[in-house]
C-alpha cells in the first residue's frame, strides 16, 4: 500500500465499526514521505522565545452586558408607560 503513496504530505484514516457502539470510531495519523532516506531537521523550541499575549478583549463582555440590561429595562419601561396610556 505504501509504495503507491506519492512524495509528500499524507494521511490515512482507520474506521472500526462495532454493533454495539451506534457511531463508527476512527483514527487518522498525517505523514510525510521522501523519496530518498532523507531526515527531517530538528527545531529547537526554547522556553525564553516563547511570548505570552494577554487578551485585553474581557472588558468587552461586561460592556456588552450592561448595555444590553440597559437595553431591557428601557424597553420594559416604555411597554409599562404605553400600557399606562391606554
Amino acid at each position: 500500500i505504501t509504495e503507491k503513496l506519492q512524495p509528500g504530505a499524507n494521511s490515512i484514516k482507520v474506521f472500526a465499526i462495532s454493533n454495539s457502539v451506534l457511531k463508527p470510531d476512527f483514527y487518522e495519523s498525517s505523514f510525510l514521505i521522501s523519496k530518498n532516506n532523507v531526515e527531517l531537521p530538528s527545531a529547537m523550541i526554547s522556553i525564553s522565545n516563547i511570548e505570552n499575549k494577554i487578551n485585553h478583549n474581557t472588558w468587552m463582555i461586561p460592556s456588552i452586558l450592561i448595555i444590553v440590561i440597559i437595553g431591557v429595562i428601557t424597553y420594559a419601561k416604555i411597554k409599562v408607560n404605553r400600557n399606562r396610556q391606554e
